[in-house]
């Protein structure tokens, strides 16, 4: 039943009742079309909106209008504020349902502004969308870095447990080239998630798609105190868990690691040999030039791939030593003499003809003096007869 009130000679309004309450909503009595009430009703909420945005937008002005008034919409889904309403009940209307996980993703995958992507970022953890953790953890790998660091700044308070399976299963289902985006803030997490990581990686128990999943999130988040465990477990005998683990050790190396790598530039897995590559480069200095050059020199290598990773590391090395090593390695393998060559030219930045005994007579010249770096990267820095004599192209 309703409660008439007065009546005027424009309109009537009636206050209904919803669940034996008096409600607040008002009823526009046929004195007004149907029409122009949805009219009036649409120019009041747009108006409102707009007002709101104006005054949200004056505090940021970087913002768009649009924008401003997206992050109203997302606050007015919050469940952390209370809205006055008529309805006592405690019931959800559908009106005020949050929205839900598809549709934020929608927008942050559509969405060429990275403004907009965190606005809904910030919008599905105020919705109290169940889903929000794996929302905030596939934003990660975001193209632009603002939106992932505040994917990271978003997910450091979450449940410790909670983010680490759900990190976990976007390890495993995300395409490698998708999931190295985010990279460069996985060590934001560390903190929190190395512990719970590191003793899944422990767990014999756990499966092999975890615990290899774990491992790759350990060295991504640069967890130096799991590197005992990686190398132990890199000797495992399931592939997946092995290659892992190698990898995993292989970014977090320091000096500390260069045994555990030796040992593992003779395992059976020639990708296992490959990555301690990789390893011995993010080492560097004199003792990762060592290793690199040792692996070159191999004799029972029979992955011709290892030994070039090798020797182009070593070209990439910018370390003097480097010119000692590849010397040797264009001295006694024969097998990679053009890849040791590229790799002189490219550390020594010398246009030297690519024969070996123009190297070797720079070589003998080099060594009596060991310049580092060689002054201007050019053939002015050495004996002007040598140079007419040995070199194809003047500085």
């Amino acid at each position: 039943m309703a409660d008439k009130a007065d009546s005027g000679d424009s309109l009537t309004i009636q206050f209904t009742k919803v669940n034996g309450h008096r409600s607040d909503r008002a009823k526009i009595a046929p004195s007004f079309s149907g029409f122009s009430c949805f009219a009036v009703c649409l120019f009041t909420l747009f108006t409102g909106l707009f007002a709101t945005a104006q005054e949200t937008n004056s505090n940021t002005p970087d913002l768009p209008i649009f924008e401003t008034a997206m992050r109203v919409m997302t606050l007015i889904h919050s469940p952390e504020i209370e809205w006055p309403s008529g309805d006592t009940s405690g019931e959800p209307t559908a009106e005020a349902a949050p929205a839900t996980k598809d549709s934020f993703v929608a927008m942050l995958a559509d969405s060429p502004d990275p403004r907009s992507r965190i606005a809904w970022l910030e919008g599905a953890f105020r919705s109290g969308d169940q889903d929000h953790i794996r929302l905030a953890v596939s934003t990660l790998a975001d193209r632009d870095e603002r939106v992932r660091s505040s994917a990271a700044s978003a997910l450091r308070p979450c449940p410790p447990d909670a983010l680490a399976d759900v990190l976990i299963d976007w390890a495993i289902e995300t395409a490698p080239s998708v999931r190295s985006s985010a990279d460069d803030v996985l060590p934001n997490l560390r903190e929190s998630l190395g512990p719970i990581l590191l003793a899944k990686l422990q767990d014999d128990m756990v499966s092999v798609d975890r615990m290899a999943a774990s491992a790759y999130l350990l060295g991504r988040m640069g967890a130096r105190e799991a590197a005992d465990d990686l190398r132990n477990r890199a000797w495992t005998r399931n592939r997946s868990i092995a290659i892992a683990s190698a990898d995993a050790l292989a970014r977090i190396a320091t000096e500390a690691d260069l045994d555990a790598l030796q040992e593992l530039a003779t395992h059976p897995e020639a990708d296992i040999r490959a990555i301690v590559v990789d390893g011995a480069a993010n080492v560097g200095g004199e003792k990762g030039v060592d290793l690199l050059h040792a692996i070159a020199m191999q004799p029972r290598e029979p992955q011709l791939a290892v030994l070039h990773a090798a020797v182009a590391a070593l070209g990439a090395s910018n370390h003097p030593r480097g010119i000692h090593a590849l010397i040797d390695i264009l001295q006694k393998r024969s097998n990679v003499r053009p890849e040791t060559i590229a790799a002189l030219q490219r550390l020594t930045g010398l246009p030297l003809d690519p024969l070996p005994v123009y190297w070797f007579a720079f070589y003998d010249q080099w060594v009596q003096n060991e310049i580092w770096p060689i002054p201007g990267k050019t053939v002015s820095a050495f004996d002007p007869e040598f140079v007419q004599g040995n070199f194809s192209a003047g500085p």
